[in-house]
């Protein structure tokens, strides 16, 4: 989804993987469906590095890629322990607390949950919006609308 999203500011993307496995290669090639604007590359990264040019990307083997930007996507699981010791039920990747739109509601009657246990985009104001349509659906709860 990022890669696809950063085709909006360049021409091509490439998606290090930084020796990531086969599989994990095989499955974006999959995702991306034959797309000729972003490739892979499963080297190690020696090192990132700054310059007038852009961004680079140090390779082990000794390449260097000049870049307009980079872009980082982690590999993150939001904390949801809690969340099954409460008995909400859980997004399909299991990562966040399943809730509905529009007042992130979740599966117990009065639980309602925001932010980067609500949603996979992990973003401030994601969170904030959802934060202020959730106090709607609190006080509606409270008033038993």
């Amino acid at each position: 989804m990022v890669a696809n999203l950063a085709t909006q500011f360049v021409d091509n993307v490439t998606i290090y993987t930084n020796q990531g496995s086969k599989e994990l290669s095989e499955e974006l090639t999959a995702l991306l469906k034959g797309k000729t604007n972003i490739k892979i590359d499963d080297k190690a990264i020696k090192i990132l590095k700054t310059s007038w040019g852009g961004p680079q990307v140090v390779l082990e083997d000794g390449e260097v890629d000049t870049h307009a930007f980079l872009v980082h996507a982690p590999n993150c699981a939001a904390n949801v322990g809690f969340a099954t010791s409460l008995g909400l039920e859980l997004s399909e990747s299991g990562g966040e607390i399943k809730v509905t739109p529009p007042f992130y509601k979740t599966s117990v009657p009065g639980a309602f949950a925001v932010g980067d246990v609500a949603s996979f985009i992990k973003a401030v104001s994601i969170a904030t919006a959802a934060g202020s349509s959730a106090g709607a659906g609190v006080n509606a709860y409270i008033l038993g609308l």
